[in-house]
């Protein structure tokens, strides 16, 4: 091999290393150019948010207990008042001179008060879920269970006039309010006779 033979083949290396370089810097400016945008943004994001730790820290104080001061502290309050007027409406309930009770979502007795156990003179337990039903008068029985069933289907309030079975054998006539609690059940309000309990109020 001569001279100009080694020139041409070292020249033919040179310009094969050099294109090899100059397509590796090529793509290292078409990868700038593409996350040169979202590079920015980071750092706008960055720049916009340099008080982050400080606001995290802020949002930990407020939702941790700190003695009464605390987002915390403020709805533990809220749920003890909530706690002691529920106890105060059941104590009210259980002691009002008219008979209440309260139902689940299907329709079946969970409490009742003292008042309601006295006009039927049972106990809780024999008219608890569906025992009430036992104690609704023969002649009312068809009308009420199918009445009160598509009331609770349709979780719409339910007033009517019956008569429970009294000790003796007789009737006992009743009116009856049903309020649907939103989508865990019923309250219902009875008054002795067939008046309305907001015309007795």
């Amino acid at each position: 091999m001569d001279f100009i033979q080694v020139l041409q083949t070292y020249w033919l290396q040179i310009s094969a290393v050099s294109a090899g370089i100059a397509g590796f810097i090529a793509g290292l400016v078409r990868l700038y150019k593409s996350a040169k945008p979202i590079v920015l943004q980071i750092y706008q994001f960055i720049q916009e948010h340099l008080d982050l730790p400080q606001k995290i820290d802020a949002i930990y104080k407020e939702i941790r207990p700190n003695g009464g001061g605390s987002m915390k502290d403020a709805v533990g309050k809220l749920q003890q008042s909530v706690a002691k007027i529920e106890k105060r409406q059941i104590a009210e309930y259980m002691n009002s001179a008219f008979p209440c009770l309260e139902t689940d979502d299907k329709g079946d007795i969970t409490w009742v008060n003292r008042s309601y156990l006295r006009m039927l003179n049972t106990t809780f337990e024999e008219v608890q879920g569906k025992g009430w039903k036992n104690f609704v008068h023969p002649k009312d029985r068809e009308r009420i269970f199918k009445e009160w069933q598509e009331a609770v289907d349709d979780k719409r309030e339910y007033r009517t006039t019956f008569s429970f079975i009294s000790q003796n054998g007789g009737e006992i006539p009743v009116h009856g309010s049903a309020l649907p609690i939103g989508k865990e059940g019923y309250i219902c309000f009875l008054t002795k006779g067939d008046k309305h309990l907001d015309s007795i109020l």
